[in-house]
């Protein structure tokens, strides 16, 4: 008999991309399944995984944050074994390791606390990456990016708002289709060096802002935005090295670290201030 659910999800399935099996699934007391005959009451269901994948404490709770209508919460400490996919959001406050496989999260991640490390895997995250609280205020967590295969893309917006100095983004790329937007009492809390790479690759007009432009910034920055408006940075920012691939971005002002371009590059805005290139 087919089923589908009602109203709220908060029923997930995780399953391995290779494979296709079922690594765990359950479904939240009280969440309520729909069939031909009627409705049906779930009981919570324990959850059983795979030889060689660890059980970690999960729970699954309604929040009002983000677009995903349910959270899975990872609590504890959780090393990948094989390329997984979560079917909601995924609220991070324990540590995460991908272990060089790729981890699919088909609503949002809030980063609530702990660390996140790529550590040479692939993170896909169709909704917002947020690293901050449910309430939008600042957090004691990390992200880990260090090694040349590290791959992150996030199809919403990216927000870090960490109380934390991150200087552990020093290879690896990132790619944003939304914005990107800088916040936090940790004025390094995005601070890019050697290797690392950001690529904002929207489809509509993508902002960035900055809280702190010059401690947090990025290293090497290319813009791969088709939307006609472009690229709008609201804040001054700073990069190492930026290729626009002759498409358009407005700022205020960019501070260059032994900056480096790679082919012209037009810069618009009605209130531009002098662009001001550093030597460190």
């Amino acid at each position: 008999m087919k089923r589908k659910i009602r109203n709220i999800i908060l029923f997930t399935l995780v399953f391995s991309l290779i494979s296709g099996q079922v690594l765990y699934s359950f479904a939240e007391s009280g969440v309520t399944l729909v069939d031909d005959s009627g409705y049906e009451e779930v009981d919570k269901v324990d959850l059983e995984f795979d030889d060689g994948f660890e059980e970690p404490e999960y729970t699954v709770k309604e929040l009002s944050h983000g677009g995903s209508s349910s959270f899975m919460e990872i609590n504890s400490d959780l090393v990948l074994q094989e390329n997984t996919l979560i079917g909601e959001g995924v609220v991070l406050k324990g540590n995460l390791d991908l272990n060089g496989f790729k981890l699919m999260i088909e609503g949002d991640l809030l980063q609530a606390g702990g660390s996140l490390r790529i550590n040479g895997g692939e993170l896909y995250v169709k909704g917002d990456y947020r690293i901050e609280s449910t309430s939008g205020g600042s957090v004691s967590a990390n992200l880990y990016m260090t090694n040349d295969n590290d791959y992150v893309k996030v199809d919403g917006n990216f927000v870090v708002n960490s109380s934390n100095n991150n200087t552990y983004l020093t290879a690896g790329t990132m790619e944003i289709k939304g914005d990107f937007i800088q916040k936090g009492s940790a004025i390094n809390n995005f601070r890019a060096s050697e290797n690392h790479k950001v690529i904002l690759s929207g489809e509509r007009p993508q902002r960035v802002r900055f809280g702190t432009p010059g401690n947090s910034k990025f290293n090497q920055l290319e813009i791969r935005n088709t939307s006609e408006e472009g690229v709008v940075f609201e804040s001054r920012f700073a990069t190492s090295g930026l290729v626009t691939n002759g498409r358009k971005i407005k700022a205020v002002g960019i501070e260059g670290v032994d900056l480096k371009l790679v082919g012209d590059v037009t810069i618009e805005g009605d209130d531009l201030y002098p662009v001001c290139w550093t030597r460190s």
